[in-house]
């Protein structure tokens, strides 16, 4: 199980998602991406816990949030010029 989370200051109407090289993640279609929750206590902490299931080969999981308007239009984070990699969540 991997926690993803992030801080993220949204507007109405937005929302923060996370996307990656998995299946459970979407293989990088932003169609497929898995939507993060926050919460009025713990806001503007975002979050989702996803279950990946990891193949026999050494598939490396690599991901990166994006914000998604009212509209469904995405914004991709830029912050880094590489990919994330998740750390087991416990």
């Amino acid at each position: 199980m991997y926690r993803f989370q992030i801080t993220a200051y949204t507007q109405t109407g937005e929302s923060i998602s996370v996307v990656g090289s998995t299946p459970e993640l979407g293989l990088w279609d932003i169609n497929k991406c898995v939507h993060l929750r926050t919460s009025g206590d713990r806001y503007p902490l975002w979050w989702a816990d996803i279950d990946i299931q990891e193949s026999g080969g050494q598939q490396r999981v690599e991901y990166k949030y994006v914000r998604l308007d009212a509209n469904g239009n995405a914004q991709w984070e830029s912050l880094l010029d590489t990919n994330r990699w998740p750390r087991l969540s416990l």
